[in-house]
C-alpha cells in the first residue's frame, strides 16, 4: 500500500512539474496573464494585497483566492478579468495574493503562504 501511494506522489509531483514548465513557457512566448493595473497597498508575512482603484465612494470589495490557487485567475487580461469587470461597475477593488513565505521578513514555518516555485 505504502508503495502505491509513493507511486501515486511521484507521478503526481511529476505532472505539476510538467504543468508547471508548460506556464512557463507560455508565459515566455506572451500568452501569460496580463494584470490590470495595481498596486500593493500591504505587505505581510505570507501575502499582499493588490488595490485596483475605483471609485472611493462606491462600494469595496475584497476577493480572497483559495491559498492553492494563484490570484490571477481573478485578472487574467483584457476582457476577461473579474478585476476589470468590477471596476467597470464602479467598485474598488482589492485582492489577495498568496506568496512565498521565504521572500516576506518574519515569515514562519507555520506560514498559509504557498510553497517556493521551482
Amino acid at each position: 500500500m505504502q508503495q502505491r501511494f509513493h507511486a501515486l506522489a511521484h507521478a503526481l509531483h511529476q505532472a505539476d512539474a510538467l504543468r508547471q514548465s508548460q506556464g512557463r513557457l507560455l508565459d515566455a512566448i506572451g500568452l501569460g496573464p496580463l494584470p490590470t493595473s495595481s498596486r500593493i497597498a500591504l505587505r505581510l508575512p505570507g501575502l499582499q494585497l493588490r488595490a485596483y482603484g475605483g471609485d472611493r465612494a462606491g462600494p469595496v470589495l475584497l476577493i480572497v483566492p483559495a491559498p492553492i490557487k494563484r490570484a490571477y485567475i481573478w485578472d487574467l487580461a483584457p476582457g476577461i478579468s473579474v478585476v476589470e469587470r468590477c471596476r467597470r461597475h464602479g467598485l474598488t477593488v482589492y485582492l489577495v495574493e498568496w506568496t512565498e513565505a521565504a521572500t516576506c521578513p518574519g515569515a514562519s514555518s507555520t506560514s498559509l503562504a504557498l510553497p517556493p516555485r521551482p
